[in-house]
């Protein structure tokens, strides 16, 4: 008996239920995938003709050209979505037959994660921060450990920034802290040791 040819009255079996909620989620999920945003296909497609450009320079790209090919065919399919400009594309950057690039954009298209693209390519974390990566993960570093790097970096930074303002080191600043303090010896608080001197300063200026 078919499913909708039940009488009302009539539950659908479990199985039934389970069967059309995952073909529900499936079409929902096929017609439904979220794109990345354009700012990130922009950059995202930019790092990476920036790391096979390098890695064709320096022979060490690990994949085909027809791989590489394929890859730089994902990503304009993010910033195009069609199969012609895709092609057209492809034929501009990076001079490769019309027949070539026309078949190579109607494949289907691969989504990739930044690991996932990290790891195919071998991007090393080395390689990453001397090209300026932001999009593409290493493969040689966890996302822990890099995590770990960032802040460190970020400290670094920060302690710079507060050295060019004129702040001292801890171990200055210790120093400073230990050093005998007058105005303990004279039996009078801080502001007034100095409110003192002040007035003793003004007072021979005026004298002179």
């Amino acid at each position: 008996m078919d499913i909708d040819s039940r009488p009302s009255g009539q539950a659908k079996a479990p199985s039934d239920v389970r069967g059309k909620l995952r073909e529900i989620s499936v079409r929902y999920a096929n017609h439904n995938r979220r794109k990345p945003r354009p700012a990130f296909c922009d950059r995202r497609f930019k790092e990476l003709l920036r790391i096979l450009d390098y890695m064709i320079r320096h022979a060490v790209l690990p994949i085909s050209e027809e791989e590489s090919t394929r890859i730089v065919a994902d990503h304009l399919h993010w910033i195009f979505g069609d199969v012609e400009a895709v092609a057209f594309q492809l034929q501009r950057r990076l001079r490769i037959h019309a027949d070539h690039a026309e078949r190579i954009a109607r494949m289907k298209q691969r989504y990739w994660s930044a690991a996932k693209l990290g790891v195919k390519l071998g991007v090393t974390f080395e390689l990453r921060q001397s090209l300026n990566v932001t999009t593409i993960a290493p493969c040689d570093v966890t996302p822990a450990e890099r995590a770990e790097i960032v802040k460190q970096q970020n400290r670094d930074s920060h302690r710079r920034c507060r050295r060019r303002k004129g702040s001292k080191p801890r171990d200055v600043y210790l120093e400073i802290v230990a050093s005998p303090k007058p105005w303990t010896a004279a039996g009078v608080s801080k502001a007034t040791y100095y409110r003192h001197r002040k007035l003793a300063a003004d007072g021979t200026k005026q004298a002179a």
